[in-house]
């Protein structure tokens, strides 16, 4: 799992995106989309499928960026997967080209506000998800599937209801992206220390730790 955390306005969005439309200026995103797919085919002893989700955490709820219209997900547990978002579009991807059309799709689907701080400030938490399977290409007769995931999550920016001048509607937003990295914030902590590992993660604070709960 990759994260970009800061301030409102310190950069986050860029440094995962970058400008999409001009390779030099690519962001850890698309580059990272291009490394595995050279990795994939410079392996032709393996079999390789590549499956993206894109969705957005706003105000404790979830919107599917690949499908707009489903615009308040459930995340649902079970033992077998964990935490996962209920009928999120899980869109297969053949190539680099059609990752980075994927990437363009979702963005153009984002939540964008406008406050003091920033006059394009994402109000959501973003994450993309790439799930890697492969499979033995050279012995047919044994079915053996392993599967790699990597969350790419730029998290809203974090930032002070004084200083952002934040009423009413974006004020509860405030609130919220507050709230949820908070959360996270707790998780990490606990995680991170010795005293506490093997205990009580309080991964049910937020949505967005239940999902990350795995990483």
């Amino acid at each position: 799992t990759l994260f970009a955390f800061g301030q409102t306005g310190s950069g986050k969005t860029y440094t995962i995106n970058g400008e999409l439309s001009h390779p030099e200026y690519y962001g850890i995103m698309p580059r990272s989309f291009a490394y595995i797919y050279e990795q994939i085919n410079n392996n032709k002893n393996k079999k390789y499928s590549v499956k993206a989700t894109y969705f957005e955490i706003y105000n404790e709820r979830i919107k599917d960026l690949l499908n707009p219209e489903n615009k308040s997900l459930p995340v649902r547990w079970c033992k077998n997967r964990g935490f996962y978002v209920e009928s999120l579009v899980e869109q297969k991807c053949g190539n680099f080209d059609e990752c980075l059309k994927l990437l363009e799709l979702g963005n153009s689907n984002k939540s964008i506000g406008k406050h003091h701080l920033n006059d394009y400030s994402s109000r959501s938490h973003c994450i993309l998800t790439l799930n890697i399977y492969s499979a033995d290409n050279m012995d047919k007769s044994k079915l053996s599937i392993r599967q790699g995931k990597i969350h790419f999550v730029d998290l809203a920016g974090t930032e002070k209801v004084k200083e952002s001048q934040t009423t009413g509607n974006s004020l509860v937003e405030t609130m919220s992206i507050n709230k949820s990295l908070l959360a996270l914030g707790n998780c990490i902590s606990a995680l991170s220390d010795p005293k506490k590992r093997g205990g009580h993660i309080p991964y049910r604070d937020s949505k967005l730790t239940k999902i990350l709960s795995e990483s």
